[in-house]
């Protein structure tokens, strides 16, 4: 299953905040955006596609990969970012150290990059201007 993120999530906001988080850097994962998963998903619904499909944007990346993209492309501080272990980060249940999806009739989402941007490229610099809405945004 891929990580599931949407716009509100404002990746970065708690990068903006801080204090410093940790980010495990030992687990490869595909970062999905919500409204490209729905729009494939319901185009090959109306095709009538058939059989199993992987739907995450092209990427992989550690939490603390991503983290760290996020922040540098809302041009905010990455030393907020703490890369950790899976372990380290005290989850009640272990992830697999590769869940990277991809599927076999082919990627039809884009690169993770595209949807980050739209995610904390744009909105970012309104949020410098508003801290508290970017604390909001990210609780």
């Amino acid at each position: 299953m891929p990580a599931y993120f949407f716009t509100t999530d404002q990746p970065c906001a708690r990068v903006r905040r801080g204090p410093a988080f940790q980010a495990a850097d030992d687990v490869l994962i595909s970062p999905a955006y919500v409204p490209d998963s729905v729009n494939v998903s319901l185009g090959l619904l109306i095709d009538e596609e058939r059989g199993v499909w992987h739907l995450a944007n092209q990427g992989a990346y550690t939490w603390a990969q991503f983290a760290s993209l996020a922040a540098d492309m809302a041009g905010l501080d990455q030393s907020f970012v703490l890369p950790c272990s899976m372990r380290a980060c005290g989850l009640p249940v272990t992830r697999p150290a590769y869940s990277v999806l991809g599927s076999k009739p082919g990627s039809l989402l884009p690169a993770v990059a595209d949807w980050l941007h739209e995610c904390v490229g744009e909105p970012m610099p309104k949020l410098r201007l508003e801290p508290e809405k970017a604390i909001a945004l990210a609780s």
